[in-house]
């Protein structure tokens, strides 16, 4: 009887698909989330988080699970929690806030050292093959951390400093764990899932005037604005983020995704769903009223059509964007004539103008004038990680309308950075972009397409960039460039 007991229960606990394990699982999870809202004294906090993580690590040593595997299932929430961004399941502890993407990457270090404390194999070879880039960040990283000793904001360093980190732990756990096809396929479909699931968020707002709690349009926040101000912003898309900025420049540098899918799969439902990926997100950023990213996307095809594409596909291309055209005009002829309407205007100017004191010229390029002159009163080392915001507001040189935030992840890096990190960054950037051309025309199939996809979201980003107001806190930037690291590694490691 006590034998069959005891099978019983190592069959339960041996079956990884057993609802009793899920269960556990879950109910910790919960518990985790409410100690960590409602729990306020750091002791009781810290002992109750240790003994659920105990509790779970003894669930998994019966359930003789890999702690691997249970480090890669947590990658792979962390790539999907990072189009999420803190949209869902937030809250606050102290001054910071803790939303899924962070929690993740917080288990993921965990895990990943008691993985290594218990002996467990490490091989590392996947991330030292981008060694040279790993360096960089780390060199970076080291710098942000010594440039808080003349920073005047030192909160606003280390949260930088948090953003920053959070990056370099994208990119070392995507090098890490995604080291083959498959791996890499499963993230290119996370990101066509993203895509298609963020599109439909931005296309509820659009239509209905309603937001996710996250937005900066959200029914909290309009009944703040003035009504003729919130009435023209009620139905501009933000999706999962603050602002429609930030949501536009995930969508321009998502479209790519959506264009390889339709160019390298041969099921006609595919090319559909890229095709109508691609229509619905030029839509959704020309109702944000991004000028930066509407260019972006208008990049990304030229590079396309220039570089990628042979010389029949051209001609299929134009013929195709003319029948479109044609089509949407005589079927639809309001929206049509709305639709190019919206583009003139958004294209009839690259800088956000706004009236500023003395006629000195646009907010945009105010920030830029400003942004140089802090660098250069630096000699060169920049004010110190995210620093830019506390300069902008009270050393100001030009008038910005009460804008503090750069507006451009170039001169971002540039002023808070300085020369070093910026060029760094720039040789950097360049060195993915060109392993990448590289390996596009030599790669076929599966990471043929990802190489295409990166490339032309990494084209389009540095005209998207401009948009957002701060890109370091971006998670999708920082998922771009972990995928292409990842990338390279897988290319290095079969070439």
């Amino acid at each position: 009887m006590i034998s069959k007991i005891a099978s019983r229960q190592k069959t339960i606990f041996n079956n990884w698909s057993s609802p009793l394990m899920w269960v556990l699982c879950v109910i910790s999870a919960l518990l985790a989330g409410f100690i960590a809202a409602h729990v306020f004294n750091v002791y009781v906090y810290t002992i109750s988080i240790v003994l659920i993580i105990v509790v779970l690590l003894y669930i998994f040593a019966k359930a003789d699970i890999k702690i691997l595997s249970i480090e890669r299932i947590l990658a792979y929430m962390a790539v999907i929690s990072g189009f999420l961004g803190s949209a869902v399941l937030t809250f606050e502890v102290g001054t910071f806030a803790l939303f899924p993407l962070r929690i993740l990457l917080i288990a993921l270090w965990f895990a990943f050292c008691i993985g290594y404390l218990a002996h467990c194999p490490r091989e590392l070879s996947n991330v030292n093959r981008i060694k040279g880039f790993m360096i960089f960040l780390i060199v970076w990283l080291m710098f942000a951390i010594v440039s808080v000793t003349w920073a005047h904001s030192t909160f606003d360093a280390i949260r930088n400093i948090t953003f920053l980190t959070t990056g370099i732990s994208l990119i070392f756990f995507h090098a890490y764990y995604f080291d083959n096809e498959n791996d890499l396929r499963r993230l290119f479909n996370i990101w066509i899932g993203a895509l298609i699931a963020l599109l439909l968020i931005g296309l509820w707002e659009n239509i209905t005037g309603h937001h996710l709690p996250i937005s900066g349009y959200s029914k909290e926040r309009l009944l703040l604005l003035h009504p003729a101000v919130a009435s023209q912003v009620r139905y501009r898309p933000t999706g999962t983020f603050n602002n429609p900025n930030d949501y536009a420049t995930f969508i321009s540098i998502c479209i790519p995704f959506a264009i390889s899918l339709t160019r390298y799969n041969k099921r006609i439902s595919l090319k559909i769903l890229g095709v109508l990926c691609v229509l619905l997100g030029i839509y959704l950023i020309l109702k944000a009223q991004s000028r930066g990213n509407l260019l972006a996307v208008f990049l990304e095809l030229s590079v396309m059509f220039l570089f990628l594409l042979k010389n029949y596909r051209k001609i299929g291309f134009i013929l195709f964007i003319l029948l479109f055209v044609v089509v949407l005009y005589l079927a639809f002829p309001m929206i049509a004539s709305t639709t190019i309407t919206e583009v003139q205007e958004s294209t009839s100017s690259l800088m956000f103008e706004l009236p500023v004191q003395g006629g000195q010229g646009t907010t945009r390029w105010n920030l830029a004038r400003n942004s140089i002159s802090f660098f250069v009163s630096t000699y060169g080392l920049g004010v110190g990680a995210g620093n830019a915001e506390y300069w902008m507001e009270y050393r100001p040189k030009y008038y910005t309308h009460g804008i503090t935030n750069p507006h451009s992840w170039w001169l971002e890096l540039l002023v808070n950075y300085g020369v070093l990190v910026f060029f760094g960054y720039l040789f950097f950037y360049y060195n993915i972009l060109l392993y990448l051309w590289k390996a596009y025309k030599r790669l076929e199939g599966i990471m043929k397409m990802i190489c295409e996809a990166l490339l032309l979201s990494l084209v389009g980003f540095t005209i998207a960039s401009w948009s957002s107001s701060s890109v370091m806190a971006l998670a999708p930037h920082w998922l771009m460039i972990s995928f292409s690291l990842a990338s390279i590694s897988r290319i290095k490691k079969i070439a």
